[in-house]
């Protein structure tokens, strides 16, 4: 498709001839994914399978990821140094406080989530709005701190 506008100046006639193409399949297909991400939410997509969520295996994989690391690299040492009886106890405790803290937060990360009305929070998030609702008014005021 080419179009010819002519026009005259001072100095005579100028003609511009355009050649309009049209795009190539790969822009459409492109434009066609940019539309139906934009119609649609991610879940609903056909290209998306739905997910149900983890099992309670793999909460528990996460758990032990979270919380050992390389921390267990320097395990058995501090449970000789802590003895054969109160180094086992002591860890079963710690253990059971760090599984109890990581509920509290998550419980945290979806009232606000509720609240504020987004579908996600991450750890930084959580801390800086907990740290918000604070009834203190230093931490309300360097909230950003915990993020």
């Amino acid at each position: 498709m080419s179009v010819t506008k002519s026009t005259e100046g001072p100095q005579g006639a100028v003609a511009i001839k355009l050649d309009l193409m049209s795009p190539p399949e790969s822009a459409k297909k492109l434009e066609n994914k940019d539309s139906t991400f934009l119609d649609e939410s991610p879940s609903e997509s056909a290209g998306l399978k739905k997910t149900k969520g983890i099992t309670v295996f793999q909460a528990l994989i996460h758990l032990v990821k979270g919380n050992m690391g390389t921390g267990i690299l320097g395990l058995p040492l501090a449970v000789k140094n802590a003895g054969i009886l109160m180094g086992p106890l002591s860890l079963l405790v710690m253990g059971f406080i760090a599984c109890h803290c990581m509920h509290i937060l998550v419980k945290c990360a979806q009232r606000f989530c509720k609240r504020l009305n987004k579908p996600f929070m991450d750890y930084g998030d959580t801390v800086m709005h907990g740290l918000e609702a604070n009834p203190n008014a230093w931490l309300q005021n360097h909230a950003h701190w915990g993020r």
